[in-house]
């Protein structure tokens, strides 16, 4: 196994217990899930042994049962530009700065998220 669901994340000490379970096991990913939401997501996300992360937050139980398909809409569509901002910092960090290289920082989304980013985000 190489990747595991780490649950309840919050409760079980955030990204200090993730950080002292990684230690021991290098080769492991986490998708830590509870206690995740839109405030700490992009924390966990920078975190090296976080696969994806996951939470209620982006569909409540509520919200589906009220058919609010248009606030999901949204919630999603704001998981999605964490994410993307995240893939962009991993991109600068591992290629460094896109100035240096003569690259037009403004390319990056659509090279790091694929030509559908801004459908997927609207």
């Amino acid at each position: 196994m190489r990747t595991c669901k780490f649950f309840p994340a919050e409760s079980c000490g955030g990204l200090g217990a993730l950080a002292a379970l990684a230690g021991p096991f290098p080769g492991m990913r986490f998708v830590p899930t509870g206690g995740i939401g839109p405030s700490n997501a992009a924390g966990y996300l920078r975190f090296p042994s976080v696969h994806a992360v996951a939470g209620t937050w982006l569909a409540p139980r509520d919200l589906m049962s009220e058919g609010r398909w248009d606030l999901i809409r949204q919630r999603a569509a704001e998981a999605a530009q964490i994410v993307r901002t995240r893939l962009i910092e991993r991109r600068l960090r591992a290629e460094g700065s896109p100035a240096a290289r003569g690259v037009d920082p403004s390319t990056l989304q659509h090279a790091v998220c694929g030509p559908d980013y801004r459908r997927a985000s609207h």
